[in-house]
């Protein structure tokens, strides 16, 4: 398993939105805190929202 099939994985799982996120963390990190919070606030849900995804298949 290459880092290639990884990512295809990933990208399929999880979608854009995570890219997304990630870029907007990066460009935001300089510019003040806030953005950051929002950032792990977003990454709190998205992560809550794939776990019900992975019970709702395995059942």
């Amino acid at each position: 398993m290459d880092l290639h099939t990884i990512y295809d994985i990933s990208a399929e799982s999880k979608g854009i939105f995570d890219g997304l996120y990630l870029k907007i963390w990066i460009i935001d990190v300089n510019n003040n805190v806030k953005s950051v919070v929002m950032f792990l606030i977003l990454f709190y849900i998205f992560i809550m929202i794939l776990q019900v995804d992975i019970l709702q298949t395995s059942f």
